[in-house]
């Protein structure tokens, strides 16, 4: 039996504090995937309240805890560096 499934198969957090989520949309077959491919999708640390209804339950609870108030508070201070530099 051929099968397609989508799964979120790599959360990231990424040294600005963002977190990049990536899907795979599978084409399964006996068990064994015979067809892979991927989208990204990228949630800001600045964004104060995401949609995260399109992902599992799972997923959703890493995303909620990487977006620490500490975390945010680092990106803040990237961000502020990077004018800086940039002025």
């Amino acid at each position: 039996m051929i099968i397609e499934q989508k799964i979120v198969d790599k959360i990231e957090i990424l040294h600005t504090g963002d977190i990049q989520v990536r899907e795979a949309n599978q084409v399964v077959k006996d068990g064994v995937v015979i067809a892979s491919s991927y989208h990204r999708r990228t949630i800001s640390i600045f964004e104060t309240n995401p949609d995260l209804s399109w992902l599992d339950e799972g997923s959703q609870a890493v995303v909620r805890a990487a977006r620490t108030p500490e975390r945010i508070q680092k990106a803040q201070e990237l961000l502020s560096e990077q004018n800086d530099v940039a002025k």
